[in-house]
């Protein structure tokens, strides 16, 4: 599932990674998406002031529960917080918990069988703390450089 994921957030412009620590050795989003910082010609430049998006991957109802309280983790250093869910898990599972989603802000993607993402619910800007974010940044190896990247269409 995370390469779905992953190429979601890639076709948009993202700097993706994938299953990466976000602070070791005990927050671990399955994927960390960086918004390009600016464009340069063909050029997307990602530093430490772009937006940094979470997202947790959940295939099984009874991993959901979890999936929810580590959003809540993610959302002390990400500015968009997702869960993605596979589309045969949603149904049961969003009257249960799309108010918990809501009122935090948190986004919720759908993983159709045939490997695309349905957004069903928006991300709202969270407000990360700083310091945290930033030490994850560093643990991305983003602080006082960038990362440029030519335009490529996966």
């Amino acid at each position: 599932m995370y390469p779905i994921v992953a190429k979601y957030f890639v076709n948009m412009g993202y700097f993706v990674f994938v299953d990466c620590w976000a602070l070791p050795p005990f927050v671990k989003p399955d994927i960390i998406a960086l918004s390009p910082h600016r464009c340069v010609g063909e050029y997307l430049m990602y530093t430490s002031s772009s937006d940094l998006v979470s997202v947790e991957v959940k295939r099984r109802r009874k991993e959901i529960k979890k999936g929810l309280y580590q959003l809540l983790t993610y959302s002390s250093f990400s500015d968009y917080v997702f869960l993605a869910l596979t589309e045969d898990i949603l149904p049961p599972m969003y009257g249960k918990y799309v108010s918990f989603l809501k009122d935090r802000g948190f986004g919720l993607l759908s993983i159709t069988k045939d490997r695309h993402i349905i957004p069903i619910l928006s991300a709202s800007r969270l407000s990360p703390e700083p310091n945290v974010k930033l030490r994850v940044m560093r643990n991305l190896g983003l602080v006082g450089e960038m990362i440029v990247v030519h335009r490529c269409v996966v």
